[in-house]
């Protein structure tokens, strides 16, 4: 009985990460366009046409969460990871607007991603660090699904986990280094090929920091399946959803999802 209590805490924990992943990547999205359209009117000497342009979104350090629709601050019962969004049958509790399936969506992609990691023998440490760099990556996979953009910053904060992990576990970093640069050099070259060849940009320069990233968490033997389950997995999105041919998807999402699973298979192995 201890033990299903422990992990139910658990299952809460990680929901209500997947509820700050969820504010994160809305709002790191919002800041960057905001500031993108800064430089692009300083560029072009243009001036703002209103004031609300020249006031930049709240950052996930400051400003209360609002319902985007009627932009009322949202209280404590309202952001109940799951529970909040049932009670209100998927509507805002002031305004009645529908609210976005992302939030419920996004909390349940959490649970799945981290309650696995209950179940491994971690410390305290390799778990805070393991669970930061997947929430990490959940923020990409979320920004790149969205808007096709995989943020620097996170590809970074995943090196330097990765860094952290493999430190307090004594293992060489070489390898890891060489098969980070062997994903970038693969998705890198790709791009440059398809460029020279077809005049198009088949893939973004983002999909090979962020292979870079996952290949010196996992290592170089992670690089073949990474690519091979992305590869499938993206094709049967493509066929199940019927997108029409030369539809931009995402490849961030696919090498992440790829990435988990190949993870939880060699911890559970």
């Amino acid at each position: 009985m201890q033990f299903d209590l422990l992990f139910l805490l658990y299952a809460v924990a990680c929901l209500c990460i997947g509820s700050t992943v969820s504010a994160i990547s809305w709002r790191w999205h919002k800041r960057a366009t905001f500031f993108w359209k800064q430089e692009a009117r300083a560029f072009l000497n243009l001036t703002v046409s209103k004031p609300s342009d020249d006031t930049p979104p709240p950052s996930f350090v400051n400003g209360r969460s609002q319902c985007i629709n009627c932009y009322h601050n949202l209280h404590a019962r309202d952001l109940i990871p799951l529970i909040s969004y049932a009670l209100s049958k998927g509507k805002c509790r002031l305004c009645k607007e529908p609210i976005s399936k992302r939030y419920p969506a996004i909390e349940l992609v959490a649970l799945l991603s981290l309650s696995p990691l209950y179940f491994l023998n971690l410390t305290p440490l390799e778990w805070t660090f393991t669970a930061a760099l997947i929430s990490c990556l959940l923020v990409s996979l979320i920004i790149d699904y969205e808007h096709q953009w995989l943020p620097d910053e996170l590809n970074a904060l995943v090196i330097v986990l990765a860094f952290a992990l493999l430190y307090i576990s004594h293992e060489n970093t070489n390898a890891h280094i060489i098969a980070g640069l062997i994903g970038f050099s693969l998705i890198a070259g790709l791009r440059f090929v398809f460029l020279i060849l077809r005049k198009v940009e088949a893939i973004g320069l983002g999909d090979a920091k962020l292979l870079a990233a996952l290949a010196f968490w996992l290592g170089p033997m992670a690089l073949s399946p990474i690519l091979l389950g992305a590869s499938v997995t993206g094709i049967l999105f493509s066929v199940m959803t019927r997108k029409p041919l030369g539809t931009r998807i995402p490849f961030g999402p696919f090498l992440i999802v790829s990435s988990f699973v190949l993870f939880y298979i060699r911890e559970f192995t």
